[in-house]
């Protein structure tokens, strides 16, 4: 009896690790563009275009981070399985299992969530550059810019205010 509860514990510390490190190695594909510290005249290092204009309007997007389930199902299985093989009794096996599932689901869910994009927020700014042209780019949802201010942008992927 001790034993079988020392491995549903393992079993659960095992799952639990798994979820954190997994979901730190996922690849969280967040919308980041570089759009730089108090930009001085010259370019940065690395641009090759620069133009002005004035932001028109900011919205905040994303957020949603729904998932469609096949990572709960995976994970629940592959749970379930890794559950099954613990525990020596007929009932320790079967509680494994149950908590295996659980967990596994628990798992496979938050991994199918970072992989596509978990709750990441980002801002949608619109600027109408000098030559009339209304550009739209995504940047980070903590943007310094409001409507109105003057802006450089480079490479029509970073921005700054001026």
């Amino acid at each position: 009896m001790k034993t079988t509860r020392s491995k549903i514990l393992v079993t659960t510390l095992l799952s639990a690790a798994t979820l954190i490190g997994l979901s730190a190695c996922s690849s969280n594909q967040t919308r980041r563009v570089d759009y730089g510290a108090q930009p001085t005249q010259s370019m940065p290092a690395g641009y090759r275009t620069l133009e002005y204009g004035r932001v028109e309007d900011i919205q905040i997007a994303g957020g949603g981070g729904g998932t469609t389930g096949g990572g709960a199902v995976i994970g629940g299985i592959v749970g379930g399985v890794a559950g099954h093989q613990m525990g020596g009794s007929s009932r320790a096996r079967d509680a494994a299992t149950v908590g295996g599932a659980v967990l596994g689901a628990i798992v496979g869910n938050e991994i199918e969530r970072n992989q596509r994009g978990g709750n990441a927020q980002y801002s949608i700014v619109r600027v109408r550059l000098e030559n009339g042209q209304l550009l739209t780019m995504e940047q980070a949802p903590n943007v310094d810019l409001r409507p109105g201010d003057r802006v450089r942008v480079y490479d029509r992927r970073g921005i700054a205010r001026y």
